[in-house]
């Protein structure tokens, strides 16, 4: 592991929404309705990308219910929580994410993972919240005990 990653970890610390989150795909037809509803809210974070022909949202339940154009979501999953990973890790960083990740699978915690400017972010199924933390504080108790 790059040494770097491994003082990101020693110095994250986590923070979890207090609001559940939806996972939806929309028809791009979609777009910019949803980008206004989630330029418009009030939400502590959401998550827009187009591809092709397909528009993916991760935003609040809240958030979802209340806009009529995510509210028309084609497909959707959750609930979902978000885990805030924050440290600011340099975009130049290789593997931060990656051993979490492998922590993660290992105890059968799928996430969704994605990042912003500087600090990256996790959904995690809600019944699998307190599982995922657990996993994640010990990962990072023992980064800072290799760190010093």
């Amino acid at each position: 592991m790059d040494p770097r990653a491994l003082q990101c970890w020693a110095r994250t610390e986590l923070g979890v929404d207090p609001e559940p989150y939806v996972f939806a795909r929309l028809g791009a037809e979609a777009a910019v309705a949803a980008a206004a509803a989630l330029a418009a809210s009030q939400s502590a974070c959401a998550v827009w990308m187009r591809t092709g022909d397909e528009l993916t949202i991760a935003c609040t339940e809240s958030l979802a219910r209340s806009s009529p154009a995510l509210a028309a979501a084609e497909e959707r999953s959750g609930p979902y929580r978000r885990i805030a990973l924050d440290v600011e890790v340099p975009l130049d960083v290789c593997g931060y994410l990656a051993p979490a990740a492998q922590k993660l699978a290992d105890a059968g915690i799928a996430i969704l993972p994605f990042a912003a400017w500087s600090r990256d972010h996790l959904l995690v199924r809600a019944d699998q919240l307190e599982l995922a933390l657990r996993t994640l504080e010990r990962w990072i108790a023992s980064c800072r005990a290799a760190a010093g």
